[in-house]
């Protein structure tokens, strides 16, 4: 195996740690095998309810298939019923195929997206504290400000900060940030999906670059013409100042 691809297993794994503690998750065991690797976290509830999250990385291959999916969910299910309530996600080294992804949305196996920050961001001195809001805050955000869910500002689902938690569209995020000046100062957020002005406005920022990428190509080419016209015009005034001294 490159030592790229042995840097990039590792990376995710660390990445895939960090995930599993940053969701309240323990880390009880690391099973490797030649094809994949499995990352296995715990937790306990306030009411004293046993959760489990079960993570994959596949090794033959960076592109994670229908196949991959398959066998993790075949295993995931058996996880299931030895332990009980489970969470799966099934990780990439590169990317996933559409349909792989897909059926992992329908069957509610997680994918982190191709780009996905494989760090802990909340490591970090300026990410505040993020967490799940409760039905306790919830309650508080009606009765004193009597305010509603879907009047709360958003936050995107694609956020890492969100990626990293697990949350859904319609979950409610709590946002702690330490002010030297304004002290502890608490936000909540809702999370959710793009808004199909702004997925319109992203497709037409790319149509432009890809117009702009196309016009400097275009431009490029031209240039070549012109400087290949200019070599043969020379070519041709040299050979007929040749013909005239003979």
């Amino acid at each position: 195996m490159r030592t790229v691809t042995k840097q990039r297993i590792q990376h995710v794994l660390s990445g895939i740690e960090a995930i599993v503690e940053a969701r309240g998750y323990k880390k009880v065991e690391i099973n490797e095998k030649d094809a994949y690797i499995d990352v296995i976290g715990r937790k306990v509830t306030p009411e004293g309810e046993e959760k489990w999250i079960l993570a994959r990385l596949p090794l033959d291959k960076d592109t994670v298939g229908i196949k991959h999916l398959r066998e993790f969910e075949k295993h995931l299910e058996e996880f299931r019923a030895e332990h009980g309530e489970t969470h799966g996600i099934l990780l990439s080294l590169a990317k996933y195929t559409h349909y792989t992804r897909k059926e992992a949305q329908m069957k509610g196996i997680e994918t982190l997206i191709d780009n996905f920050p494989f760090f802990n961001l909340f490591d970090h001195f300026m990410v505040p504290k993020h967490e799940f809001a409760t039905e306790e805050d919830l309650q508080m955000l009606r009765e004193r400000y009597s305010i509603e869910i879907h009047q709360l500002p958003k936050i995107l689902v694609s956020d890492p900060a969100v990626q990293i938690l697990g949350a859904k569209p319609g979950d409610v995020l709590k946002i702690t940030r330490n002010s030297p000046t304004a002290g502890v100062h608490v936000t909540f957020r809702q999370v959710v999906e793009p808004s199909l002005s702004g997925l319109v406005s992203e497709f037409q920022k790319s149509v432009k670059k890809a117009r702009a990428a196309a016009a400097i190509d275009e431009e490029e080419e031209e240039l070549e013409e012109l400087e290949e016209l200019e070599e043969e015009e020379e070519g041709e005034l040299f050979l007929d100042e040749e013909e005239d001294e003979l």
